[in-house]
């Protein structure tokens, strides 16, 4: 399990790294890319076929929740707006990160 000191020295090295945030928004964004991608051309249901039924009763449960949550309804990607979620949930942890090191980083 990923602590906060975990997550904070993975992302940033406790703030004394700007870079490794940028990095990690960049593959964030590539990512959410790669998703869209394989959504549009249905690459998770040609992995495996006979798991195709659980997929789409998970995905639509899931989707369907965030689809309900007026507040994020920017972040969602229509067919992966849970995955979307939460890859943006995560890249605006990686930009709070980077100005943490920023700031860090001015007072020096």
């Amino acid at each position: 399990m990923l602590t906060r000191s975990g997550f904070n020295r993975l992302v940033s090295n406790h703030g004394q790294s700007y870079w490794r945030p940028i990095v990690w928004i960049l593959v964030a964004i590539a990512l959410l890319q790669f998703l869209k991608m394989a959504q549009e051309k249905a690459w998770l249901y040609a992995f495996c076929e006979p798991c195709n039924p659980c997929f789409a009763a998970v995905s639509g449960a899931l989707n369907g929740m965030v689809s309900n949550l007026p507040l994020f309804k920017h972040l969602a990607i229509e067919g992966i707006e849970f995955l979307s979620l939460l890859i943006g949930l995560l890249m605006s942890a990686f930009v709070w990160q980077a100005l943490v090191a920023f700031r860090r980083y001015a007072k020096r």
